[in-house]
């Protein structure tokens, strides 16, 4: 899922990552896009990967994930370790690096807003 923290207020949207570096970290050749509601359960849990984008800000933010389960609801907040995550503008950023499992950099330029 991207994070979109450029909107006011900012916008998740389901997406399905392409990029060789998820796939292979997912040890999988495609990823399923999410449909909501989304079920799991002890027997089926799942991970979300969630990624924050940003071209104009440096962000703080955390994420509240709502649920519902044998007719009770809730509000899980998800943060960094008690601290709201950081996300930096890439305007200018000439190099990009991510984390899946192992360093990838490579060459960046943006060209739109996400």
């Amino acid at each position: 899922m991207t994070l979109n923290l450029d909107r006011q207020p900012p916008k998740l949207t389901a997406e399905v990552p392409t990029e060789k570096a998820v796939l292979d970290f997912f040890n999988t050749k495609e990823i399923t896009p999410i449909r909501f509601p989304y079920k799991v359960s002890v027997s089926k849990p799942e991970s979300f990967m969630l990624m924050p984008q940003t071209l104009d800000c440096d962000c703080l933010w955390e994420i509240y994930v709502d649920w519902t389960s044998e007719g009770k609801r809730g509000s899980l907040k998800i943060d960094n370790n008690g601290k709201p995550f950081r996300t930096i503008a890439d305007r200018g950023v000439r190099w990009r690096c991510s984390v899946y499992g192992q360093w990838n950099c490579q060459e960046f330029t943006p060209t739109t807003k996400p």
